[in-house]
Order: C-alpha cells, then sequence, then structure tokens
C-alpha cells in the first residue's frame, strides 16, 4: 500500500519525520507570552491559559522531538538570548497597559 521501495534510503526517506523548526516554535511561545503580559491586568485569566498553552506545547514538542522529528543540526545560543533580550518590551508595555486599564473609572 504504497511502501514498496526498492532501497533502504527510499524507506528511510519515508518514515523520516520533518525538521524541527525552532524559530516557529520560539514564535509562538514569545507570542502567547507578549498577549498575555500586555493583557493580562485587565483578563486575569489569560495567566491559566498561558500556563496550560506552555505546558502542552512543552509536552507535545518534547514528544515529538523524541519520536517524530529527525534529528537536527545543532543549536546555538543566539536565539534564545536575542529573544531574552526582547523580553524587557512585554513588562514596561504590561505596567503602562495596566496602569491605563486602573485608572480608568
Amino acid at each position: 500500500m504504497g511502501t514498496k521501495k526498492a532501497t533502504q534510503e527510499e524507506i528511510n526517506k519515508l518514515f523520516t519525520g520533518s525538521e524541527f523548526s525552532m524559530s516557529q516554535s520560539y514564535a509562538s511561545i514569545h507570542l502567547v507570552s507578549w498577549v498575555t503580559m500586555l493583557y493580562s491586568s485587565s483578563m486575569p485569566v489569560l495567566y491559566p491559559i498561558a500556563a496550560f498553552f506552555f505546558a502542552s506545547t512543552f509536552l507535545i514538542e518534547k514528544f515529538l522531538m523524541f519520536n517524530f522529528y529527525k534529528k537536527s543540526q545543532t543549536f546555538n545560543e543566539e536565539l534564545p538570548l536575542g529573544l531574552l533580550s526582547m523580553f524587557k518590551w512585554p513588562v514596561v508595555l504590561h505596567c503602562m497597559f495596566s496602569f491605563f486599564v486602573y485608572s480608568e473609572g
């Protein structure tokens, strides 16, 4: 049923998963953290939603890395440190948005 292949290389290609996209994973995590930090002062329900997202993302990606994705190239610290240096801005925006939300009224 479509699995008859002539060589071992063709069979390996058929059963090997795709590359893990580290940048896509970091982008989704960073997006959720920014949205949570910005709007959580007016919607506290975002904290448990974000915690659920982070926990489920960790578990799913860990499972997929060990069982599905093929072994990829080594990663360096450039991407995590770059994102960590940008994370001061959601904290500043959180404080500004909180001040705005709690001063109205």
